[in-house]
């Protein structure tokens, strides 16, 4: 769950920020690269927050692979 930073709620800020994430053979996030953004301190938000994932390794042939996956990480205000 990404973090609201307080200059978002002030500003009431809300959107997603879609990122492409590198994921290594053991199934960790090792980049992140940030495809949209929304500013407010909500992308650095974004980037921890997707540097926390765990996924399935991919396999190819039996073997774990690295591959990229789209991410898309929401804030909204309730």
């Amino acid at each position: 769950m990404p973090h609201y930073t307080q200059d978002a709620r002030e500003n009431r800020v809300q959107g997603v920020v879609n990122a492409a994430v590198f994921i290594n053979e053991e199934g960790k996030v090792a980049t992140v690269v940030l495809l949209t953004t929304l500013g407010h301190g909500l992308d650095e938000a974004a980037v921890r927050a997707a540097g926390q994932l765990r996924f399935s390794p991919a396999t190819k042939e039996g073997k774990a692979v690295p591959f990229w996956q789209l991410v898309k990480i929401e804030f909204n205000l309730r």
